[in-house]
């Protein structure tokens, strides 16, 4: 993958041919600056920071959340308190973003009018999926390299999650910290047998310094939002000054007629 190609400037809303390189794999990432108000980041991101409803993943203590990942929620009783928690989490984002518009939301509805097939929440189990998750990283937090797939997360009889051609991962950053917090990619992902061989012992990620050099480090900016192939390799370098919020999705692709998904 040549440099010129690495990622894909769409200010504002991004658009089909956005998505369609990004699905293709002839970008690394879709970069949209202002698609949120970078002034009203700042307000929505204190909110955030000091929410009564802030607690760290179960599966990665030092990272902050607002609303529950499905990434944690591992046996069927976590599964069903995800379900549960699914409502009450959307409506106490909506009500922190007043009067701004929540950053997720806006991104599905223009998702349903961009997509052919359009946009619909994910429902792997029957249920509509939470999407919206807010994500904070402290001084000293990172995330290391790792993949997103939804297959791998969903009950073994999934076959919902099987059906995905592409899972794209949607950042949208209200607050990007004042030191460290860049977006690594690479160009290529693990498939699960060897990502649980090359795993760091009781981390769900890798060891950064046993891979090859990231072929993309992004710089986010606030209101920023980014798009990226989440089963490929990612992570997110420490942060070093100030706290870093995003407000995040998944987006799954089956294909273009058939509506693009969306969960957190």
């Amino acid at each position: 993958m040549g440099a010129s190609i690495n990622e894909l400037f769409a200010p504002g809303k991004p658009g089909l041919a956005d998505l369609l390189a990004l699905v293709r794999g002839s970008v690394l990432a879709v970069r949209s600056p202002g698609f949120y108000d970078p002034a009203a980041c700042a307000a929505v991101a204190r909110r955030m920071i000091s929410h009564e409803r802030r607690a760290p993943y179960q599966k990665a203590p030092l990272v902050g959340r607002i609303g529950m990942a499905y990434f944690d929620a591992e046996t069927a009783a976590d599964r069903a308190r995800y379900y549960r928690e699914a409502t009450g989490s959307a409506q106490t984002l909506r009500e922190t973003y007043a009067p701004h518009g929540d950053p997720i939301a806006m991104l599905c509805g223009a998702l349903d009018e961009l997509w052919p097939g359009g946009a619909r929440p994910e429902s792997i189990e029957g249920i509509p999926m939470f999407a919206g998750l807010v994500r904070l990283l402290e001084p000293g937090s990172q995330l290391r390299p790792h993949q997103d797939v939804l297959e791998w997360d969903a009950p073994g009889d999934c076959d919902a999650a099987r059906e995905l051609l592409a899972q794209l991962t949607a950042n949208v950053y209200l607050r990007t910290g004042d030191a460290g917090g860049e977006l690594e990619l690479w160009d290529c992902g693990l498939d699960r047998k060897d990502y649980e061989e090359r795993r760091i012992p009781g981390v769900p990620a890798l060891d950064r310094g046993r891979l090859p050099d990231p072929v993309l480090r992004i710089v986010p900016q606030a209101g920023e939002l980014i798009l990226f192939n989440s089963v490929r390799l990612h992570a997110v370098t420490p942060v070093r000054d100030g706290t870093r919020v995003t407000a995040s999705c998944f987006i799954g692709v089956r294909s273009l007629s058939a509506p693009l998904t969306y969960w957190s």
